[in-house]
């Protein structure tokens, strides 16, 4: 038996992420757009804990694209903004950008040594503050973190194949 860490981030809601996966997809941020943010968030983290952040699991609980559509059977669009003005005055050109406001939860495995898990276990208060703080002043695909329901810690058994 060996024990895991998962760090859970649940009901992260963001305003704003980006809905256009690739050129064929769109109406949900890309899986990189989460992988990044756990990856800027690893970065910021290992400053103050030896610790690596590997693998992300995303549970998405809501996601509302932002489109209109104008009439019964026309199809929906994206809801689009003009951007700023150019420095002649005039309009720029319109770039679709999707955008979607969700909410997710994202399972993170910690790896580290047992010395600094058992650490961060018994003192999870300290561990989840930090990571709060972080997550609150980076984006998630695009998006921006409007609101964070809680953080926790979880540990978890699992057995191992040389073991059996």
């Amino acid at each position: 038996m060996s024990e895991k860490l998962y760090l859970v981030i649940n009901r992260i809601e963001v305003l704003g992420a980006n809905a256009i996966s690739g050129p064929l997809t769109y109406g949900f941020p890309a899986i990189t757009g989460f992988l990044g943010a756990t990856h800027a968030l690893n970065r910021a983290i290992q400053k103050d804990y030896d610790v690596n952040l590997t693998g992300t699991l995303i549970a998405s609980h809501s996601c509302e694209v932002q489109s209109y559509r104008p009439y019964f059977n026309a199809e929906y669009t994206f809801n689009l903004t003009r951007n700023p003005i150019k420095r002649d005055g005039k309009t720029a050109s319109i770039v679709e950008e999707g955008k979607v406001n969700l909410t997710a939860t994202l399972m993170i495995e910690i790896t580290a040594q047992t010395p600094i898990l058992q650490k961060i276990y018994q003192d999870q208060d300290t561990f989840t503050q930090a990571i709060y703080n972080q997550m609150m002043r980076q984006r998630l695909c695009g998006g921006s973190i409007h609101k964070i329901d809680h953080i926790e810690i979880c540990l978890l058994y699992t057995s191992d194949a040389a073991d059996e």
